[in-house]
């Protein structure tokens, strides 16, 4: 699984290929303007083709969704135990 930070796919924003150096921070890329370029921005998450086969074989029930989220919610894994347990078994599975 791969995070990063999504940035605009080359189809979504044409870039200036005249320029001789990399633009600064905060200068933009389109050639075109503002109001006519497509920027998506946001986070973007990648899963691999094993992460996706295993979450179509092993669905979750609504019930057994809603306990997790419940937990989420009332704290329950913001416990360094709870945490530690967690990151032990991430570990061994060797998902990282």
């Amino acid at each position: 699984m791969k995070i990063g930070p999504r940035v605009p796919s080359e189809s979504s924003v044409p870039l200036d290929t005249t320029r001789a150096t990399e633009p600064k921070r905060g200068e933009p890329l389109a050639t075109t303007p503002a109001s006519t370029a497509r920027v998506q921005v946001g986070d973007r998450v990648e899963l691999s083709h094993a992460a996706r086969t295993m979450a179509e074989a092993t669905p979750l029930t609504k019930s057994q969704v809603e306990a997790i989220r419940s937990r989420i919610a009332s704290g329950v894994y913001d416990d360094p135990r709870v945490l530690d347990v967690v990151a032990s078994r991430i570990l061994a599975r060797g998902d990282v």
